[in-house]
């Protein structure tokens, strides 16, 4: 199967790009509202799209809607989606402070379980166990949660700014490290490899988490974090930001507090070439899916998709076709 790379826009599209050209596939019109988040299966045959009070399953087959719920189950802005890893279930979270397990077999979209949080969630992710969530929310205040039982613990903080809260959570693929990303442009990673520990909870029931160590935190951007994301092999670490950069961080070293690389491209000016902007704020990133991740795609604000060659520190391609900010992005590399 062919690599899959989907993004939305306010422009009212959603479209489906060719790596190779840079071209758009199809293009389709989105009625539903803003996109926020969109995920495609582990399997390459379905996506997801959130918004407000809307979550909708696309065949990427037929390209056409084959499950949604509305308002009359989702209160508010849906505003984070994951897949569980070699499954069928998805993952929810929004502004109704609740995360939602689905089972999506069958082309259905149907809620298993889910548990509410104190503030509006913003960001959620899955361990490669498949069974520990971790989510962020809007006071501050992270969370992992055991979905084999109804009880989210919280993550320890410390030293967190007045108005500060986490944007963006990501685990690695050997699931020993979890970092979290604020709009005070830091970094704050926990190391998980300590192992299992067992509790009692209240109801004499086990319940199996993972405890956590210190954490590192870094100022890994002067302003607005919008996504984290690990490379597929967990060696390296991504941040998107609204400077209109990505940062590439060692993720086994991250004292010293500064990036392998940054990503960015300044546009010229029309009237002056000596002056330049930024592209907008990048609002994502993904990598290609080889031990090198040699290629890296970022979403920005400007409407287009970039396609770095990391080592040569350049865009490889240009995706163009959105004439609106891009809102979210998907892919999901080669079977």
């Amino acid at each position: 199967m062919h690599p899959i790379l989907a993004s939305a826009s306010y422009d009212a599209t959603i479209r489906f790009w060719d790596l190779q050209s840079g071209n758009p596939i199809e293009s389709v019109t989105n009625k539903d509202g803003q996109v926020n988040a969109m995920e495609i299966s582990p399997d390459g045959t379905l996506m997801a799209l959130a918004g407000w009070q809307n979550l909708r399953l696309i065949d990427l087959y037929k390209k056409m809607t084959i499950a949604n719920v509305d308002a009359q189950s989702l209160a508010r802005n849906v505003t984070s989606l994951c897949f569980v890893p070699e499954s069928t279930r998805l993952l929810s979270g929004g502004e109704d402070q609740r995360i939602r397990l689905w089972n999506t077999r069958g082309g259905q979209l149907q809620c298993e379980k889910f548990i509410d949080l104190p503030a509006v969630i913003n960001s959620v992710c899955v361990h490669p166990n498949q069974t520990t969530v971790f989510a962020t929310d809007g006071q501050g205040c992270a969370y992992q949660w055991d979905t084999r039982t109804h009880q989210p613990w919280p993550i320890p903080i410390s030293g967190m700014n007045f108005g500060e809260h986490f944007i963006s959570i990501a685990v690695n693929s050997i699931g020993n490290k979890v970092t979290a990303a604020s709009n005070h442009g830091r970094l704050f990673t926990w190391d998980i490899s300590a192992g299992l520990v067992s509790l009692l909870s209240p109801q004499d029931h086990s319940i199996l988490f993972r405890s956590i160590d210190a954490k590192q935190v870094i100022q890994a951007h002067d302003t607005y974090i919008t996504r984290v994301r690990y490379t597929p092999n967990g060696e390296r670490l991504a941040t998107t930001s609204a400077d209109g950069s990505v940062c590439i961080w060692d993720a086994n070293n991250l004292e010293n507090g500064k990036p392998l690389a940054k990503y960015e491209e300044k546009i010229p000016e029309n009237t002056d070439k000596s002056k330049q902007h930024s592209v907008g704020w990048v609002w994502d990133c993904a990598f290609t899916s080889s031990s090198s991740s040699k290629y890296m795609i970022a979403a920005s604000t400007d409407g287009i998709l970039r396609i770095w060659d990391m080592p040569a520190a350049r865009v490889h391609r240009y995706c163009k076709g959105h004439n609106k900010p891009i809102t979210a992005m998907a892919f999901r590399d080669v079977f």
